[in-house]
């Protein structure tokens, strides 16, 4: 039965192609990492997301509280919103390469918020954020109430002494792995995260005065919230439509509305080091644990008996507003 993505299109030959070739190159700098996706419009980013709500850009910078921790708490501070953290030494983000070779001292720290405050904006499934302390840079998706859709934003600089400068990112080429424009995340048991003990022991005590623990039930709320998220793209679209009976959803998605899979098939880079692996060759991945590899179609919506109930259900738990 053919159905209709809420994102209609995969990235051309041409830009996919241009992604992979980025995602197998192994940079020969820090600075270089995080260009992979490369930021095309610095000091343009949008100011409608609800990061930038938030955090405010002028002229593409912007004042942020450093360490990592800090800008946790004020996110808090500011919102009341809760938040779920994740540590990645060898993940297979872009960022992947930014430690090397120390992956266990600099962890890619992953940041979901889960639950809303009472005041400020909702955040619930809206933010998410990949910090690699080693390259100094954050990247941020962010959902744009207005336009029903997640922007994707690179933070450089970020550091003690840095000037944070914000940059959009290319979503066609980021959308190669990000393959319906929203978070990702691997599947259970997330054995590259901390919820894995093994690599809780190997990981230093805390990080940028984070603490590091194996926390299992964390980190499927981490994961809860991105499929919450990609959900929340099916729940603006049919919000679109005005008179929310079933006929009406039929006759405006004729084929139902789909995401592409979020989850990509959880890996044990450990294992792969204790059967003789080096860790830099642990970070090349391929066939179904390649997040670029294409993934399969989700239905959440489908014309029917039950449309206008379906629709309730989904736009219900996306909080819209």
């Amino acid at each position: 039965m053919a159905f209709r993505p809420f994102w209609t299109a995969s990235p051309s030959p041409r830009i996919a192609g241009r992604a992979n070739r980025a995602w197998r190159r192994r940079p020969s700098a820090r600075a270089s990492t995080l260009l992979l996706c490369l930021a095309v419009t610095a000091g343009a980013v949008r100011a409608e997301t609800v990061f930038e709500r938030l955090y405010p850009t002028e002229q593409g910078s912007l004042a942020l509280p450093y360490p990592f921790a800090r800008l946790v708490e004020d996110v808090k501070a500011r919102t009341g919103a809760e938040i779920q953290l994740g540590f990645v030494p060898l993940g297979r983000s872009l960022q992947r390469y930014a430690a090397d070779p120390n992956y266990f001292t600099s962890p890619r720290i992953l940041l979901a918020v889960i639950g809303n405050g009472a005041q400020g904006p909702a955040l619930r499934d809206r933010l998410f954020m990949g910090y690699q302390p080693a390259a100094r840079a954050i990247e941020i998706i962010a959902f744009d109430e207005t336009e029903g859709r997640f922007h994707f934003t690179q933070i450089d600089d970020y550091g003690p002494q840095g000037r944070p400068v914000a940059a959009e990112l290319s979503e066609d080429v980021c959308a190669t792995c990000h393959q319906s424009r929203a978070p990702i995340f691997s599947a259970p048991p997330w054995d590259e995260t901390n919820a894995n003990p093994r690599i809780v022991a190997v990981l230093p005590a805390n990080i940028e005065g984070l603490a590091i623990h194996q926390d299992f039930d964390g980190l499927d709320q981490f994961a809860r919230s991105v499929t919450r998220a990609n959900r929340l793209l099916i729940a603006k679209q049919l919000k679109s439509v005005v008179d929310q009976s079933g006929s009406d959803f039929a006759k405006a998605f004729p084929q139902g509305l789909a995401v592409i899979e979020p989850k990509i098939p959880n890996r044990d880079p450990l294992g792969l080091i204790a059967s003789g692996m080096a860790p830099d060759k642990t970070l090349e991945t391929s066939g179904a644990f390649a997040p670029e590899t294409p993934r399969p179609f989700l239905q959440l919506w489908k014309p029917g008996l039950t449309a206008a109930e379906d629709a309730a259900r989904l736009i219900e738990e996306a909080e819209l507003p």
